[in-house]
């Protein structure tokens, strides 16, 4: 999959956020859509903190920008555009 990606993305970033704070973001998005949270919260139990470490932590190390997922998401718009703009395009 990340081969795939990468063969039409001009550049990746990989947004580096705490486990507890995904999974809390996760669950207010559920209830907010009117699901019930328990679903996410045992999927997040049997695979998805397992899953997240061997096929999305793993990215981490290959994308162009990694950005701090703690951050306000205007921040990290900011953040994003800036080094941007100051990258040159990877070859790939």
């Amino acid at each position: 999959m990340e081969e795939q990606i990468r063969r039409i993305a001009r550049w990746t970033a990989y947004l580096d956020t705490p486990d507890d704070l995904r999974l809390a973001r996760k669950t207010l998005r559920k209830i907010d859509e009117g699901a019930d949270p328990r679903i996410s919260l045992l999927g997040y139990l049997a695979r998805g903190r397992t899953g997240h470490g061997e096929h999305v932590a793993p990215m981490r190390h290959s994308a162009d920008f990694v950005l701090d997922g703690t951050l306000p998401v205007g921040e990290l718009t900011d953040q994003l555009i800036s080094a941007m703009a100051l990258a040159p395009a990877p070859t790939r």
